[in-house]
């Protein structure tokens, strides 16, 4: 991967060690990677430029609660 591209990482509890593994790299030689994670104790936030937090709560999918950090 290049410097320019973007790499997205998704996983939520019970946490894929695929998911982890491949989000692991040298960030400076890397892609840009973002998390989609369930809260910043994910495994993917410690391998990650940026994180997108997503309530793992049912009913949260719904109302809209998602928050960016």
């Amino acid at each position: 991967m290049l410097a320019l591209d973007l790499k997205i990482s998704i996983s939520f509890p019970r946490y894929a060690s695929d998911a982890v593994m491949l989000t692991r790299c040298d960030p400076d030689r890397c892609a840009h990677v973002v998390a989609l994670a369930d809260s910043m104790a994910s495994p993917l936030v410690n391998w990650s430029h940026g994180v997108l937090v997503a309530p793992r709560h049912p009913t949260a999918w719904l109302s809209g609660q998602f928050r960016a950090c």
